[in-house]
C-alpha cells in the first residue's frame, strides 16, 4: 500500500515537471530579469509567456491538463505520510497529509491556468491584467499550503515522529527548492528545463528516493 502510494507520487510529480516542458520549455535565449507585470514588455522579451504564445494550441492544451491528472494522483500520493506516521501520532499525520492534499489539488489547477498565457499576444493590458490577477491568486495559494506542508514533514522527519529515516531530510522537497539559488545560475535552454521545473523536480527526487528506504 505504501510502495504503491510513494510510486503514484513519482508518477504525479513526473507529469506535473513534464507539463511544464509542454508549456513553455524552449531552447532560444531567455530574459530572466523579466517582471511579469506589463503586457507589452512581456511580449518584446524572451519571456515564458512569449514562449508559450509562439508554440501550437495542441502542446499547450496537453502542458495544462497535465496539471489536473497530476494534482489528483498527487492528493491519493499525499496519503503515504498518514500511512507511514508513528501509530500515536497519526492524527498529525492525517492533518500533514490533507495539507499535502490540498497543495496538490491547488497546484494542479494552478498549472491547468496557464493555458491563458498562451493567450497573451491576443489580449489586451486590462484582460492581461484580470488573469494574471486571478492566477497570482492560485499561486500564492500553492505557494503558502505547500510550505507549511513541506515544513511539518521536515519537522517529523527530524523528531522521528515517521517512520523515515533521517538522512532523508536531505531530500525533502523543503531542502531541495533552497538549491534554486544555485540552479538559477544555468546557462539556456537548461534554465528552463531544471529552473522551470523546480516546483516538481524535488517530489519526484523524494518520492523517488523514498521508495527505495521504505
Amino acid at each position: 500500500m505504501i510502495k504503491t502510494l510513494i510510486f503514484i507520487g513519482i508518477i504525479a510529480s513526473t507529469i506535473m515537471y513534464m507539463g511544464d516542458l509542454f508549456l513553455y520549455y524552449s531552447k532560444e535565449e531567455y530574459d530572466k530579469s523579466i517582471t511579469y507585470h506589463s503586457l507589452n514588455k512581456i511580449m518584446s522579451s524572451i519571456s515564458t509567456y512569449r514562449i508559450m504564445s509562439a508554440v501550437s494550441k495542441t502542446r499547450i492544451r496537453i502542458g495544462a491538463l497535465s496539471g489536473v491528472l497530476a494534482g489528483f494522483l498527487g492528493a491519493v500520493a499525499s496519503f503515504h505520510i498518514y500511512y507511514l506516521m508513528d501509530a500515536k501520532y497519526q492524527v498529525l499525520g492525517l492533518i500533514i497529509s490533507l495539507i499535502w492534499m490540498f497543495s496538490f489539488v491547488v497546484g494542479g489547477t494552478f498549472h491547468s491556468h496557464w493555458f491563458y498565457f498562451s493567450l497573451m499576444k491576443d489580449l489586451n493590458e486590462k484582460t492581461f491584467k484580470v488573469i494574471e490577477g486571478f492566477v497570482e491568486i492560485l499561486r500564492k495559494i500553492t505557494y503558502i499550503s505547500y510550505t507549511i506542508a513541506n515544513a511539518l514533514l521536515f519537522i517529523v522527519i527530524l523528531f522521528q515522529m515517521i517512520k523515515i529515516p533521517i538522512y532523508m531530510l536531505v531530500v525533502t522537497p523543503a531542502v531541495l527548492f533552497y538549491l534554486l539559488l544555485i540552479l538559477r545560475k544555468l546557462p539556456q535552454p537548461y534554465y528552463l528545463m531544471i529552473v522551470g521545473g523546480w516546483g516538481n523536480i524535488p517530489f519526484i527526487i523524494y518520492y523517488a528516493v523514498l521508495f527505495f528506504v521504505v
